[in-house]
């Protein structure tokens, strides 16, 4: 971190500076206030980035679109005295809010990390409703990641990095029109499995085992099928069927079984098993080759 990463308001205002996450439109640090000595959220436009130098306006145009989005659902979260754009630079402070990414990997073993994952769903699934219908961007598949989800306070979840699904949305719209086809309502099945498997690694499941499941969607369906299925009941235990269920359909190989943004907008309401286990998932870690051993034995035992 340099002075030039945040404007003379936030640099004079806070301290002890720690970085959270980046993308190629902003950065997201933590910070303490000078005034208060209480921790708040610093972001700042990611001058850095190869996106904010050869499209400038794009990408100030997104973090501020992005920022008045956050503050319509959260009205009294940003600090709007903090908000300066100098030198090119714009930056603000905010109540604390986390990437589940971030506090993921900053979990200690012996502690759970909780995520209500209902609710993660269906307010994931309300701003992807909202980008689609809004903002018009009907590829956002590439930014469902813990890495672009985060929470204000117990209020709700977000999806960032507007900048990326801009960028994946043009390249779309670029191949749609090669193909002169007519375009319908926006297919976000993609985006709905690509939400499942954020499920599973909220709760737990590594990434690098999510990414040897989907490679297994095209060479082994069987037992893509079965280890999809194996994690719902192990990670989602103490979640009513009803909430396993609507993950397992979202993880289904074929796009027309998912479930549609309303129903999994319908989570919300969905109460949490009296006799759930812990409050919050798990975090845990589990290999592919376990899960398919376990398989295998069962299908042996069964012969």
């Amino acid at each position: 971190m340099n002075k030039s990463t945040f404007t003379p308001k936030i640099q004079s205002s806070y301290t002890d500076f720690t970085f959270v996450s980046e993308n190629s439109c902003y950065v997201v640090y933590k910070a303490l206030s000078k005034a208060d000595n209480k921790e708040y959220t610093i972001t700042a436009l990611n001058i850095n980035s190869e996106f904010v130098k050869n499209k400038p306006d794009t990408a100030a145009t997104l973090l501020i679109q992005e920022l008045i989005h956050f503050s319509s659902v959260h009205p009294n979260s940003v600090l709007l005295d903090t908000f300066e754009i100098a030198n090119g630079q714009i930056a603000w402070a905010s109540l604390p809010f986390t990437f589940l990414k971030f506090e993921l990997h900053n979990t200690k073993l012996d502690t759970h990390f909780e995520v209500n994952i209902p609710k993660m769903l269906a307010d994931v699934a309300s701003e992807l409703e909202f980008l689609s219908q809004k903002m018009k961007i009907t590829n956002s598949s590439a930014i469902i990641g813990l890495e672009n989800i985060y929470q204000y306070k117990s209020d709700g979840f977000h999806l960032g990095n507007w900048a990326e699904a801009v960028q994946n949305n043009k390249e779309t719209e670029n191949q749609s029109k090669s193909k002169a086809e007519p375009q319908n309502k926006p297919d976000l099945s993609n985006e709905i499995n690509a939400l499942g498997f954020a499920a599973l690694e909220a709760c737990g499941v590594s990434s690098s085992v999510i990414e040897q499941i989907k490679a297994l969607r095209e060479s082994d369906q069987s037992s893509y099928v079965k280890s999809t299925e194996h994690l719902v009941s192990e990670k989602l235990n103490h979640y009513p069927e009803s909430v396993r269920i609507m993950i397992s359909r979202m993880l289904s190989s074929d796009p027309k079984l998912r479930p549609t943004i309303k129903e999994i907008q319908s989570l919300k309401k969905a109460e949490h098993d009296e006799e759930r286990k812990e409050t919050g998932a798990t975090v845990g870690r589990v290999s592919l080759q376990s899960l398919i051993g376990n398989f295998s034995c069962v299908a042996q035992g069964s012969s």
